[in-house]
């Protein structure tokens, strides 16, 4: 086991210093999702491990609760070693950027081998996750919008809706141009049928 911190490892010490008590991996699983889950995935499978391996460094302390009708579970909560790390973190420089994997990206730039129907669902696909963002991230800004005490995650927020709405101009942007260059092979088809 390494004692080096991932920024997955300062995302579940963040997400912990933001509970007032204990939570189950199950539960921690559902917060993660309805709050930084927009903007950084944390599998559960890799939840677990990773919170295993952070109460390993004494960064998060387990206990585990029997329960009468299910299996026993265990509660983790950040311990001052765990605040102590993540307030290191935060203090310190920018995350160094890395390049993201777009899956859309890739399908796209490979659009030479789609038919034009693969290309419109393919299209249609990535706006309707851009309008459900626009609505889901929409609707969490507007709820935090009366909390003083959530402003940062309002930003966060409004960070990714103003980068769902900026995904839809350019996806009315390609439609342009998809027509522009399909009218193009259309009148192109026509002279040489002429001839």
């Amino acid at each position: 086991m390494t004692d080096r911190l991932t920024a997955t490892s300062y995302a579940v010490l963040g997400l912990l210093s933001r509970r007032d008590h204990p939570i189950s991996g199950y539960e921690f699983t559902a917060f993660a999702d309805r709050t930084i889950g927009y903007f950084w995935s944390i599998p559960r499978s890799v939840l677990y491990k990773e919170l295993a391996r952070l109460e390993a460094l004494g960064h998060v302390a387990g206990t585990v609760v029997t329960q009468q009708r299910l299996p026993d579970k265990r509660l983790f909560e950040l311990t001052d070693s765990g605040r102590a790390a993540l307030d290191e973190w935060l203090a310190g420089p920018d995350l160094p950027s890395t390049r993201p994997k777009n899956g859309f990206l890739l399908k796209l730039f490979l659009a030479h081998r789609m038919s034009p129907e693969a290309l419109a669902e393919l299209l249609a696909a990535e706006r309707h996750a851009a309008e459900q963002q626009v609505t889901d991230l929409g609707a969490v800004a507007d709820r935090l919008a009366d909390r003083p005490q959530s402003v940062f995650g309002r930003l966060a927020a409004l960070y990714g809706l103003h980068q769902a709405q900026a995904r839809l101009r350019w996806l009315a942007d390609a439609d342009d141009l998809l027509s522009e260059r399909s009218a193009g092979r259309t009148s192109h088809h026509r002279k040489e049928n002429d001839r």
